[in-house]
């Protein structure tokens, strides 16, 4: 066979190889980002039982209660979008 007729043939091996190793990358990638999540969210558990233990503590006002509820939701909104992202980069996977 000439090169002409071999060069398809490495292009595809030179394809397959670079998605292989795209696909190591991503499942890399993917682990990490799966790492990140868990321990984000022990850390929002973490965060939300000290905020609710200070706001008992502390004897905290409306206000105060308020403040701790809205840091609160900010951490949970955090967290889903942590966990929209993953759902996404999954699908991209499939």
């Amino acid at each position: 066979m000439s090169d002409r007729e071999t060069s398809p043939y490495r292009r595809i091996a030179e394809l397959e190889r670079e998605n292989a190793a795209l696909r190591a990358a991503y499942s890399k990638l993917e682990t990490d980002l799966m790492d990140e999540v868990d321990d984000l969210e022990f850390e929002n558990a973490g965060l939300r039982v000290e905020l609710e233990q200070q706001a008992i503590c502390n004897g905290a006002g409306a206000s105060r209660e308020l403040a701790l509820r809205s840091t609160i939701t900010e951490l949970q909104r955090e967290n889903a979008a942590l966990r929209a992202a993953i759902d996404a980069a999954r699908k991209e996977k499939t």
